[in-house]
């Protein structure tokens, strides 16, 4: 359901070009796809993620701030600073308490702080691609069973970089790493400068940035078909990573609509 949001705003995408491009007007396509819109909020609504809606609501920040011009650029980096620094004040007086309550019910904490602790243990190699499940047993901290979500079995730490650097250590995790974010650096760096970045591009960026956000929290990108679709943007990442710039990138707008369909099965 999850990978059904996210494939979502290709649709709108895709059906607004189809509009313009039968010569529907831009009043009739302002009409028509306000309902679809609405379909798909209410959709990612419906799936009560909380990795989903602090993915997209942290890379609509970003995506908003790089699309603005200088002036309001530091407008709206003062103001988040602003808003960071009074709402951690205001956290310090009112939510602490309620912050409690809710780790009290969550079981990540005991994940987070077992993988750590495997990851000392085994820094360089980590423990091997299928040995998660095995070696967590011992790691795993007391506490968690007193937890209200208590399973028998542990095979992620819903992190996504304690998953890697516990399963392959700081060698398979730094090769990770570097074909994973190098590309995204370098299109986040061309979109603040205002460089030529096909609209699809950024779409996929969008939708690549919030799933690497869930990430912290679930492992999306190991679950199919996640984990195609993300591969198939990352190949379009660093296509564009590599290519000129004074040179034309092909790009295929059929291959999106069927990441899609796949997705929705």
């Amino acid at each position: 359901m999850t990978s059904c949001s996210k494939t979502f705003p290709f649709l709108v995408f895709y059906l607004r070009r189809y509009l313009l491009e039968h010569h529907f007007s831009r009043w009739s396509t302002r009409l028509l796809l306000p309902p679809v819109i609405l379909c798909g909020i209410i959709f990612f609504a419906a799936c009560s993620s909380r990795g989903a809606f602090l993915g997209f609501f942290c890379t609509a920040l970003l995506f908003l701030f790089l699309h603005l011009s200088d002036r309001f650029r530091k407008i709206m980096f003062y103001g988040v600073l602003f808003c960071a620094v009074a709402g951690g004040l205001l956290f310090v007086r009112f939510g602490v308490e309620p912050l409690s309550r809710i780790i009290a019910d969550e079981d990540r904490p005991f994940f987070y702080s077992g993988t750590l602790k495997m990851i000392a243990d085994h820094p360089l190699l980590g423990v091997g691609g299928v040995s998660f499940e095995t070696e967590f047993v011992k790691y795993k901290p007391l506490e968690y069973f007193f937890a209200r979500h208590v399973a028998e079995r542990t095979d992620h730490p819903h992190n996504q970089e304690l998953f890697m650097l516990s399963q392959y250590g700081v060698f398979g995790y730094s090769a990770w790493a570097f074909l994973l974010y190098f590309p995204l650096i370098v299109l986040l760096r061309r979109i603040y400068r205002r460089e030529r970045v096909a609209p699809e591009i950024r779409l996929c960026l969008f939708v690549f940035l919030c799933c690497l956000i869930h990430a912290q929290l679930d492992l999306v990108f190991y679950f199919f078909p996640t984990y195609l679709i993300m591969l198939l943007m990352l190949g379009l990442f660093w296509k564009e990573t590599l290519a000129s710039k004074n040179r034309e990138t092909a790009f295929n707008p059929a291959v999106f609509p069927l990441a899609s369909a796949c997705a929705c099965r």
